[in-house]
């Protein structure tokens, strides 16, 4: 008899509104200003504005930005909030009215409409209820015009002292037609022309609410359920839910009617139902998420449905996850095994809680303290003769036999290894009737579910093996078998074969065969495996999965569903095969109740959907609701930042949005060129992942895709008008519309204007007439004195002009030739561009001829290339350069053009040798940097004389350190050594002298540095080579300015 009652009073009752929905909930810990929430609507940019009873607030789904009595409002108590077409908000209050509008608040004191209670939006306006009578509001050229109505009788309206009890059964209405609707008292009046006319909605019925559906038809709630007004004549609505609340607020989001109704139980909660089909039941209360009673609902651009209460807002975002918890009447949260028998009933295990069977009528609940050998249950199991099979973590397999009517299960441990702690992970059974168990001491099977015999995997199997999965495979006549630590195994014919195509590194967790004859193998370490009979195909975390950690796999008709320890992941099966990855996550922004998936707790429900296991409950999932959020993001610039800093744009310009208070067309000074644009784009569905595309007109037209709420520019060149492009995605990729920005003009500094040149001009022409007047007076005073001296000295001058022009002509003749000859000396930068992707060369000889240079030459498969500094420049320093080059060219051809660090060391040997027959002390020399580029293998090997070499992979810097010896040292002191590396495609290299570097600022005198150098490149190496090659050149002009270049410059890069 006691037995019978401890199962009696762990039998609970559950009924198909006790679930769990995709609730988020915003409160004063997420930022609400207040915990009531009196009123919302949304405006044209997606913001959520809600009245409180601290203030009035909006949203973005990131942060909420605040409006109280210090911002201008009346009264911080406030009862509804309504968006007019212009974009205002009005904001009533027991006070009077509120207008926000460009940043302003207007106000309309109590003395003039009364206490607002209901708002609703009207044409060029809106309409008010208060507690004096109705109003109908417009702002117009910075007025509130008002014109307004008593109510239809002189009682007037009771607000009442207690906020959280002010009447919510008092509406204002306007449909898109335009008719105006009155809800009074429990009364129902059409407003035509300022007179009320009253419509009857039968005895005993009070009107609470008014809604306009998708066809325009007017629906009422009331004290009776719903009713429809057809020619202005109200027909009841008759459904089994509706007829049994009474409805006090409407929406509706496709096919389901969402209302706040009270029971025949005085319970106030949501109820979502379809007029067509009464199969679809919903019910959210405060005991499955609410955290408190529902007072408004509101449907936004997403259809997702808000809930306003007394305590904050739930936001409903979908119910295509239900979940069953604790608090629905289950025995623990950390679903474990699940399975369904015949007779319809749901078996739940858990990790460590206990198991819940759930029946129609109730819940048994079951743990150690009532019969249940363990309360870690990973599998249940129905046999084709009825017996359910159970599955422990400790206490291996065991019978649930079933106690009769009011007396729930026994179970009993069966004989294998009955004396040991013994894991089961999986029961299965085979077109024989023979039963196979998964344990973590080898694979049994049995004939008669009592005596069980061990099958060895392979010779060594003693029984320690873990057998984490089985899978009949019913195409290929095979029973596959998933170990933790000892790869695949598969049975055919009664022989085992050994799944090769799989390493045993691979810690197997889960597989699966779906309907087309594919096999699935989940893994702990290598994310999944797919094999189709011929081809084995891995998908893990670069590739876009969730996690390499995978619990659970489940396959309907059209995907594959992956269970991790970050969520569920579903995968397009038939693009897969197809060598397409398409992959949805889904998470607790999509209504799952945890990240946390668990080990193959995962049951299908035919084609409606499936359950799964979590550490957060029992998940239910509906295909019929899970939909794609076809709404695109409402995208809009916020605002513009100048030098970083909020601006006040008024002192710009007089073209000013009134709405936004953001510039129309805006001029800046040529200082004035770093510009912030921050923005936002709304998507409530899961705000984290939306996605922005942007780029600037006038500067760049590439788009750059970032999670960023700001584009940032600096030094913006002037002379120009920019616009940002703009647009977003949500987290199931629909971009939005493209939006663009004010154009922004930057002025040029007055030097470069126009103007001021001819200015400039003109005042030195001036100044060259006034000199030149006064020299020709003082000139011709002495022009008589220096003729005759000039007589007799021209004909010396003549003679000797003579003879030094013949000299200059000769030296620049020279000069220019030997430029010539080193000019011949160098490669084409057309022959680099012909083996490489692509190139860039910034050279600048200080004089004439340089003492840097490059070297390039393709031998067979492979690209010999340098950059070299020689001592000096000019002449002597081009002289050096021959010298140099001549010996790394005879170094090169001696060394078969391989082996770095010998051609190196030759090519020292020979400057040495060179420069020694003078008998003094060698002080010529280079630094180089010497590359050969394998192009099959691409392997670059580097060696280096004082010269680093830079390579950019991947948007990352490496830095190759050369060896210390430059060319031209002892013999007996120098030795190379070389550094190999694996290129990949569009990887950059390059290597520069010290002319860029050693170049003096013309501002501040400080040298460009080899840091500054190295981080243009970097920050420009996406672009096109000749883009990089002409932002090099115009920053070292930038920088230099009216300075003398110090050295030559010399710059090489290429794009693998």
């Amino acid at each position: 008899m006691r037995s019978v009652i401890s199962i009696l009073l762990l039998f609970t009752g559950i009924c198909s509104f006790s679930q769990q929905y995709n609730l988020e909930i915003l409160g004063i810990k997420r930022g609400l200003l207040h915990s009531v929430v009196t009123g919302i609507d949304q405006d044209n940019q997606g913001r959520v504005w809600l009245s409180t009873g601290g203030g009035l607030c909006n949203y973005n789904g990131y942060e909420f930005n605040y409006y109280t009595t210090k911002d201008g409002l009346n009264y911080t108590r406030l009862t509804d909030v309504v968006v007019d077409e212009m974009g205002g908000v009005w904001a009533g209050s027991t006070l009077g009215i509120n207008y926000l509008f460009g940043g302003k608040v207007y106000s309309v004191p109590k003395d003039s409409v009364g206490g607002a209670l209901s708002f609703s939006r009207s044409t060029n306006g809106i309409w008010v209820l208060s507690d004096r009578g109705v109003y109908k509001l417009g702002f117009y050229n910075q007025r509130i015009n008002i014109n307004g109505w008593p109510l239809p009788n002189s009682d007037g309206l009771d607000i009442s002292a207690i906020f959280q009890d002010r009447p919510l059964g008092d509406f204002i209405f306007q449909t898109t037609k335009g008719e105006s609707f009155l809800g009074y008292k429990g009364e129902f009046y059409k407003i035509i022309n300022g007179d009320y006319q009253r419509i009857g909605l039968g005895k005993f019925v009070a009107a609470y609410c008014c809604f306009e559906d998708d066809k325009n038809e007017v629906i009422l709630g009331t004290s009776k359920g719903l009713y429809k007004l057809i020619d202005d004549k109200p027909v009841r609505i008759d459904h089994p839910v509706a007829n049994e609340l009474e409805i006090y607020k409407i929406a509706k989001i496709d096919s389901v009617f969402w209302c706040i109704g009270r029971n025949k139980f005085n319970e106030i909660s949501v109820y979502g139902f379809t007029l067509k089909s009464h199969s679809f039941k919903r019910r959210i209360g405060v005991k499955n998420g609410l955290p408190d009673l529902p007072t408004k609902l509101y449907v936004d651009h997403e259809k997702n449905l808000w809930i306003l209460t007394n305590n904050g807002i739930g936001i409903l975002k979908g119910v295509a996850f239900t979940a069953y918890t604790k608090n629905d009447g289950l025995i623990g949260n950390k679903i474990w095994g699940v399975s369904k028998t015949r007779n319809g009933y749901l078996w739940i295990g858990t990790i460590g809680e206990g198991l819940s069977i759930m029946t129609p009528n109730g819940i048994y609940r079951y743990s150690t303290q009532n019969g249940l050998p363990d309360n870690y249950i990973g599998k249940v199991f129905e046999a084709s003769d009825g017996k359910i099979y159970v599955g422990t973590s400790n206490a291996g397999i065991c019978l649930a036999m079933y106690q009769g009517a009011g007396k729930g299960y026994r179970f009993r441990r069966l004989p294998l290894l009955q004396n040991q702690e013994l894991r089961i992970d999986d029961i299965i059974e085979d077109e024989n009737k023979i039963l196979w168990v998964a344990t973590s001491k080898g694979l049994y099977y049995t004939k008669n579910g009592v005596q069980f015999c061990h099958y060895k995997l392979f010779a060594s199997d003693t029984g320690n093996v873990f057998i984490q999965k089985l899978q009949i495979d019913t195409i290929r006549n095979r029973i596959w078998v998933g170990t933790r630590f000892n790869g695949v195994y598969y049975i055919e014919q009664n022989k085992v074969f050994s799944f090769n195509e799989i390493g045993k590194n691979a810690e197997i967790s889960t597989l699966l065969t779906d309907t087309y004859g594919n096999v699935w193998f989940g893994t702990r370490n290598e994310g999944v495996y797919g094999f189709n009979g011929n081809e084995l195909k891995q998908i893990k975390e670069a590739d876009g999965l969730s996690s390499n950690l995978i619990y659970l796999l489940y396959a309907d008709k059209e995907f594959l569903w992956v269970g991790t320890n970050l969520g569920l992941d579903r995968l397009s099966i038939h693009e897969f095969l197809n060598d397409s990855l398409i992959l949805r996550h889904y998470g607790p922004n999509e209504g799952l109740p945890d990240l946390e998936i668990n080990l193959n707790g995962v049951l299908s429900d035919s084609d409606k959907g499936f359950w799964i296991a979590t550490n957060s409950g029992l998940a239910y999932y509906q295909r019929a609701f899970d939909k794609i959020n076809s709404v695109p993001p409402v995208v809009s610039i916020k605002s513009v930042l100048l030098r970083s800093q909020k601006t006040n744009w008024r002192m710009f310009t007089d073209s000013i949005d009134e709405l936004t208070g953001l510039p129309l067309d805006l001029k800046l000074r040529h200082n004035q060129n770093h510009i912030t644009f921050e923005f936002e784009a709304i998507s409530f569905k899961n705000p984290q992942e939306v996605k922005y595309a942007w780029y600037l007109e006038g500067l760049d037209d590439t788009w750059v895709e970032t999670k960023s709420r700001q584009a940032i520019f600096s030094s913006l060149a002037p002379g120009k008008t920019y616009r940002l492009h703009l647009k977003a995605a949500n987290s199931d990729g629909v971009w939005s519309d493209e939006i663009v920005s004010m154009p922004i003009y930057i002025a040029p500094p007055f030097w470069a204007t126009w103007w001021f040149r001819i200015l400039f001009v003109l005042v030195l022409g001036l100044v060259l007439y006034l000199y030149t007047s006064s020299r020709i007076k003082t000139l011709k005073e002495r022009q008589e004195e220096l003729e005759e001296m000039v007589e007799q000295r021209t004909v010396e001058l003549k003679e000797q002009l003579s003879i030094v022009d013949e000299k200059n002509k000769q030296i620049t003749d020279s000069i220019k030739y030997a430029k010539f000859l080193q000019a011949s000396m160098l490669p084409s930068i057309e022959d680099l561009k012909t083996y490489f992707t692509d190139t860039f060369l910034f050279y600048k000889p200080k004089d004439y001829v340089s003492g840097d240079f490059y070297w390039f030459f393709h031998y067979k498969n492979k690209s010999i290339f340098a950059v070299a500094d020689c001592t000096g420049h000019g002449v002597p320093g081009a002289i050096v350069s021959v010298i140099c080059e001549n010996a790394l060219r005879t170094a090169l051809r001696d060394q078969n053009y391989s082996n770095t660090p010998k051609i190196l060391l030759k090519t020292n040997r020979l400057v040495v040798d060179f420069f020694s027959k003078s008998q003094k002390s060698i002080i010529d020399g280079m630094e180089i940097a010497l590359c050969v580029f394998d192009h099959n293998t691409m392997e670059l090997e580097y060696s280096g004389a004082k010269m680093p070499l830079y390579i950019i992979s991947d948007g990352q810097l490496v830095k190759l350190r050369p060896d210390i010896y430059r060319i031209g040292w002892d013999n007996h002191k120098v030795s190379y050594t070389s550094k190999k590396v694996k290129l990949a495609k569009n990887d950059i290299v390059f290597a520069f002298t010290d002319g860029y570097c050693d170049q003096f600022s013309a501002e501040n005198g400080e040298k460009f540095s080899s840091t500054r150098l190295k981080n243009l490149i970097l920050e420009n190496y996406g672009s096109p080579c000749f883009l990089l090659e002409n932002k090099l050149a115009q920053t070292f002009e930038k920088w230099r300015g009216f300075n003398e270049q110090i050295d030559d410059v010399l710059v090489l890069g290429i794009k693998i």
